[in-house]
């Protein structure tokens, strides 16, 4: 987004984002407290748990930030609230409580805020005494489970090796009878028995026997190290318990109210920059650029330039748009068909945009540079250059139809047979260089048609080497089309501030067919005019 179409958008409603800033503001006055309240602080230090051997975990802060995830959860809120008894809920204990790390440290804070300095304080040791609780319990808790599935185990282990063992002395037992009936016998050779081998007989007893016991030794060896893992030291501790304040503190309302008034603030803004992209009416020059296909050749301030009268605006050098209007000159006399001469026709995309104003600053800016100029009324609603230089007694616009074509005139020093031939057609001004062609006798016809347009800038180039046209707005009549077409230049004045994207869209396909360049000005028009100021 353009930085110009926001500062425009802004300057344009100001009121959208001065209304939200209220309403900002009344709500978090509304939404802030006004009665006293007094915080009280708890203070935790985040240990790792340690075992009777003294090691602890290996990631400190990873620790830290799950205990922090403990002492923020609704679990504790809800068992914390059950605590406190009636008048506390999980909601409100979350909302009166606040957990805060200290950078760097394994410290932990917890305030707690309520009505009155004892409730702050029961509330804010309620908190670190029932996480503490809850902590050592779960450290007993740890393995409890996993050794009693090891002493299940350890008991089917004992019923196995009975059994095996059993088994074995069966098997003895039955070789020392034989043993013994073979010595009644008078057998008296009995096989040897080594003392590393097995009974015969007992040998797959006994291997099951051994296997059973060693993994019963494994699971007591496992059961042993679970119980030492039980016996683990819970190493966090309160180093602060909570007080009961002494003073309450400061209210929240200001605070919250500039919070309010910012955010009012900001969705302002943004409603007012989305109204301005969706509006029908323009707010900036890039806007205005984008539809004509022409950049924006300067800005025309209403309060400077068109609150002077038009004799005065003639013969003025000082004033702050005098660098557009020099800038325009320069622009369409580069831009002329013929040498030596120039016609520039000066419109508005709609009634009272500042093309009168703009027309006689440029016949001005001619004639003071020593050229002879001809400033003609060709606005076929309002005669702002003929009442101007009260121009209206003259022959005007018919008359100059109505002579006879000389081109001797083309020199613009007149002779005196000349001047007195143009005696009733055009009037002189302040400015020796520049005269003024008005709209003649507007109580018949129509000043100006489409078919004469060529002939009166033919016309006038006899009289003048540089013509300027104040032509009115472009859409008012055919004529005016007609004069865009053929001049050198056309000066096209954008009220940009009020200015309709629609109408400015037709505006740019009327002037589509011009043979000359388009200079388009933004122009910031008054709402109120005198009779001596531009149209």
């Amino acid at each position: 987004m353009e930085l110009s179409f926001l500062f425009s958008a802004i300057r344009k409603r100001p009121w959208i984002i001065a209304l939200f800033v209220a309403l900002g503001i009344a709500a978090a006055s509304l939404a802030g407290s006004s009665t006293a309240t007094y915080e009280s602080n708890a203070v935790l230090l985040i240990q790792q748990p340690t075992n009777a051997s003294g090691g602890g975990g290996a990631d400190a802060n990873r620790y830290l930030q799950s205990q922090v995830s403990v002492l923020k959860s609704l679990d504790l809120a809800e068992a914390v609230a059950t605590s406190m008894g009636s008048g506390f809920t999980r909601e409100s204990v979350v909302t009166s409580v606040r957990i805060t790390e200290r950078a760097g440290t394994d410290i932990v804070d917890v305030f707690a805020t309520a009505a009155d300095a004892p409730t702050a304080a029961k509330l804010a040791n309620s908190y670190v005494d029932i996480y503490l609780a809850d902590l050592r319990q779960r450290a007993r808790d740890v393995s409890q489970d996993d050794i009693d599935e090891i002493d299940a185990r350890l008991t089917t282990f004992k019923e196995q090796l009975e059994e095996a063992g059993n088994q074995v002395a069966f098997a003895k037992d039955a070789y020392i009878i034989a043993a013994l009936d073979r010595l009644n016998a008078g057998i008296t050779q009995i096989p040897a028995i080594d003392p590393g081998t097995l009974i015969p007989g007992a040998a797959p007893y006994q291997v099951s026997y051994d296997t059973l016991l060693q993994q019963y030794q494994q699971l007591l060896t496992t059961k042993t190290q679970l119980e030492a893992a039980s016996r683990t030291r819970v190493a966090t501790e309160v180093i602060q318990r909570g007080i009961e304040p002494t003073e309450p503190q400061s209210s929240n309302k200001p605070l919250l109210m500039v919070a309010g008034g910012l955010t009012g603030a900001m969705v302002g803004l943004a409603l007012t920059v989305l109204t301005a992209r969706f509006s029908r009416r323009l707010v900036d020059d890039l806007q205005v650029a984008n539809v004509l296909g022409h950049s924006i050749v300067g800005t025309i301030n209403k309060h400077a330039t068109l609150g002077k009268p038009l004799p005065e605006l003639l013969t003025s050098s000082d004033y702050p748009a005098i660098n557009v209007i020099d800038e325009l000159c320069v622009r369409a006399e580069a831009n002329a068909r013929k040498p030596g001469s120039v016609t520039i026709v000066v419109v508005g995309t709609e009634q009272a945009a500042g093309a009168t104003t703009i027309a006689t600053a440029i016949a001005g800016q001619f004639g003071r540079l020593g050229t002879q100029t001809l400033l003609i009324d060709a606005d076929p609603r309002r005669a702002g250059i003929t009442d101007g230089f009260r121009a209206s007694g003259e022959g005007g616009i018919p008359a100059m139809l109505a002579s006879t074509p000389n081109g001797s005139l083309v020199t613009g020093r007149r002779s005196g047979d000349q001047v007195r031939a143009y005696r009733n057609i055009v009037t002189q001004t302040t400015l020796p260089e520049v005269a003024v062609l008005g709209r003649g006798d507007k109580s018949g016809a129509p000043t100006l048609r489409r078919s004469d347009a060529a002939a009166l800038l033919d016309r006038a180039l006899d009289f003048a080497p540089v013509v300027v046209v104040d032509a009115g707005a472009v859409l008012d009549a055919a004529s005016t089309v007609e004069l865009c077409r053929l001049a050198d230049a056309v000066v096209l004045a954008v009220p940009t501030q009020r200015q309709l994207s629609s109408q400015l869209e037709v505006v740019a396909r009327q002037l589509g067919r011009r043979q000359g360049e388009l200079l388009p000005v933004s122009t910031r028009p008054r709402q109120h005019r005198d009779n001596l100021s531009a149209p």
